[in-house]
């Protein structure tokens, strides 16, 4: 039984472009009311519109307490930056750790992202960025055997399988608050420090600090 991070959870789904221009475009006529977004595309555009919706995905965290959660991107070399909207200031930007040791355990022993897999910044004005990794491998179940994984696809390793695992805790620890009472919890800048300080720091960890662990 693959049940997945949160299988009560009601799932919207939405077209990039679509969201873009019915959504962070007209705020006033189409209100957000999703707890946790989770983004699994992006993009190294410049031109003035990325840069205005980028700007505006970031301003709906705050306007609509709405957590954002997005892939770093799938990198090429060190030299790939972090794409939008994963560069913005209020969004979790997650990049994929490398799977280690055999099927299944690449999900449970991981290490530092390859930057042939995963964007690494820092961010054009020199923020640190990613915020935060998962893995990434794209893991399927087996056909065949309700134990077993698909191997042949283990071996894929992207951002847009990580955010979505980052954005499952999230919405995790927002039943925990919300079951709780601790109403100050959900906001969104709260649950990014909660995961974010609650992460394992893996060896060569420098919180954008090179040379200093």
């Amino acid at each position: 039984a693959y049940r997945g991070i949160l299988p009560s959870a009601t799932l919207n789904m939405y077209e990039a472009n679509w969201f873009i221009f019915q959504r962070i475009f007209q705020p006033d006529q189409h209100v957000i009311d999703d707890d946790i977004l989770t983004m699994s595309w992006g993009t190294n555009a410049d031109d003035p519109v990325t840069l205005l919706w980028q700007r505006s995905i970031d301003a709906l965290v705050v306007r609509n307490q709405c957590l954002v959660v997005s892939g770093s991107g799938n990198g090429s070399s060190q030299e790939t930056g972090i794409a939008k909207p994963s560069a913005g200031f209020n969004i979790i930007s997650v990049g994929a750790a490398q799977g280690l040791g055999p099927i299944p355990d690449y999900l449970r022993y991981v290490g530092p992202p390859s930057p042939n897999q995963s964007s690494m910044g820092p961010t054009d004005d020199g923020r640190t960025k990613p915020d935060i990794i998962a893995p990434g491998l794209v893991l399927g179940p087996s056909a065949s055997d309700a134990e077993s994984y698909a191997e042949p696809r283990a071996s894929v390793s992207c951002t847009s399988f990580a955010a979505p695992q980052v954005a499952g805790i999230a919405g995790l620890l927002l039943d925990a608050a919300r079951y709780q009472g601790w109403l100050d919890a959900e906001d969104p800048r709260v649950m990014k420090a909660l995961l974010l300080n609650g992460a394992d720091k893996l060896t060569g960890w420098h919180k954008g600090q090179v040379g200093q662990a």
